[in-house]
């Protein structure tokens, strides 16, 4: 990515990341990122790739597929930034690197996405260094070969733009660059290969054979040149249930080949279940041994060890056992297998771009996940972007505890009466959560309780750890250690403004 297209590229992006939630963070593979961020009117992932030759940043609506097992750099970050806040962004565009601050109410890290560096986590910004003159003359662009090294936003590609034009078009187009706007971008690229953007036109002697496309964005230029990297060979962004699909798929593959490779293994007994059968008449059979020596089929000495806890003779016929059930075994793996590519191609693009078309049913999908019945409570999302849970009656309370709540979240609760529980939301054990969404939780709280209609409600707080429910009596608890006491003041309108559609999915993720 050329810096003069980051530089406009960051200014697009600048009010659309600016205040929204980090909720997740993943890795498509080697040197690409996804970033999930809180919904808003933007699209909600940030995609980032660095790369010497082919590096991306843009927003999509869609994400590409993620591994089934995220990578140790992947856990470390999600452990420090998520649910963290962009509070802050930094950019160096000559350098073309950008410096998010995340915090909650100030920011105490900074994630950097260098295109050439890869992505870092400090805990203050980078420095940058910008030259006197950030733009230097014609003259020393064209007579200084290492111009680059001082303006590294310079290019090659933009060098030789400017040497095969006249002094006065190369002029013109040099102080067009240096506008705080474009009014078009330009995209190179052929049907396969790298995509190229510029905020500058391209000599027809520099494109190599390469199609031109004008767009009106620096955004729309980034996402050409992106989703050729995180959706190629023509494949169009997933959808979430078409995700789902397709990791539930891949999951059942590699079942079936650790099956498969334990029942080959057990038919591999049956042969040395014949060579003890064959020499059983000079050996004690109803002795427990760890090893025998018999001769194998070309006469050299073998030893095979036994299970000293059955008989030689038990040994034989549990190794022959065996062997039959890995034959039955391979015949129904075969099967198993034979319906699930008949699935696949009965259906070729599930999960490739057609969110439309329904994922098809896996025989063995009600097995592996069995439905969940919806649980009735009611989700908030506060000002400061955590989840926060009320159930809606005794059973949902206790569910609440029992299933939803990890041990250091956040438990609320009117004091001194019956009422809902609440529950924050948090990371970790460490996840400081802000006083005003504290206050917001206990008001829910206070709200579906006994001190609804006193206007003011005293409401405990505690970690879940140290709530215990009481066997038999749904929504009854034994609180053991209490972090702090609220008394707050009961705000009904409160109650509506933080009740979000859209907190059900964001919690759910």
């Amino acid at each position: 990515m050329e810096a003069l297209l980051f530089r406009f590229l960051v200014q697009d992006l600048h009010p659309m990341l600016l205040g929204r939630r980090l909720e997740r963070i993943h890795s498509p593979g080697p040197g690409r990122w996804t970033l999930r961020l809180q919904p808003c009117p933007f699209p909600r992932f940030l995609l980032f790739a660095h790369h010497p030759s082919r590096c991306a940043l843009m927003l999509s609506e869609q994400r590409p597929e993620n591994p089934l097992i995220p990578t140790a750099q992947v856990m470390w970050l999600r452990k420090r930034i998520q649910g963290l806040r962009i509070l802050d962004i930094k950019t160096d565009w000559s350098n073309r690197r950008l410096s998010l601050g995340l915090g909650l109410q100030a920011a105490d890290f900074w994630m950097t996405l260098d295109l050439r560096a890869g992505i870092g986590l400090e805990s203050q910004p980078f420095r940058t260094s910008i030259a006197k003159a950030l733009w230097p003359s014609l003259d020393e662009i064209n007579n200084n070969d290492d111009v680059w090294q001082s303006f590294p936003h310079i290019s090659p590609l933009l060098r030789k733009t400017l040497a095969g034009l006249p002094r006065s078009a190369a002029s013109a187009v040099y102080v067009e660059l240096q506008r705080p706007s474009r009014p078009e971008y330009f995209v190179y690229g052929n049907e396969q290969g790298p995509m190229l953007a510029c905020p500058w036109r391209i000599p027809d002697r520099l494109r190599q054979g390469q199609k031109e496309r004008r767009v009106a964005s620096a955004l729309e230029a980034a996402a050409i040149v992106g989703e050729r990297i995180f959706f190629p060979a023509g494949l169009q962004p997933m959808d979430g249930a078409s995700v789902a699909a397709q990791k539930k798929r891949n999951r059942l593959l590699q079942r079936l080949e650790a099956d498969e490779r334990r029942m080959q293994n057990y038919c591999k007994l049956a042969e040395q279940a014949r060579l003890l059968q064959a020499e059983l008449h000079h050996l004690p059979t109803r002795k427990r041994l760890k090893m025998v020596t018999l001769n194998g089929s070309d006469g050299t000495p073998r030893e095979i060890a036994l299970d000293p806890r059955k008989t030689v003779l038990e040994n034989m016929e549990h190794w022959f056992r065996l062997a039959n059930k890995g034959k039955r075994g391979l015949v129904h793996i075969r099967t198993r297998r034979e319906i699930m590519l008949s699935d696949e191609l009965s259906a070729p693009f599930i999960g490739l771009g057609h969110p439309s078309q329904e994922p098809a049913a896996s025989p063995f999908a009600q097995a592996d996940n069995p439905p969940k019945p919806d649980l009735p409570v009611h989700r908030f999302l506060s000002s400061d972007g955590f989840i926060m849970l009320r159930g809606k009656n005794k059973k949902a309370n206790h569910a609440l505890l029992t299933r939803l709540a990890k041990p250091f979240d956040y438990w609320f609760h009117a004091e001194s009466g019956p009422g809902a529980h609440v529950i924050i939301k948090r990371n970790s054990p460490v996840h400081a959560v802000p006083e005003q969404s504290m206050r917001e939780a206990a008001i829910l709280a206070g709200l579906a309780s006994h001190c609804s209609d006193a206007g003011k409600a005293s409401v405990i707080c505690a970690e879940v750890r140290n709530v215990r429910t009481i066997k038999g009596s749904p929504g009854q608890v034994r609180v053991e250690r209490t972090l702090r006491t609220l008394f707050v003041d009961l705000d009904r309108e409160m109650e509506t403004r933080l009740k979000m559609a859209n907190a059900r999915n964001a919690y759910a993720g």
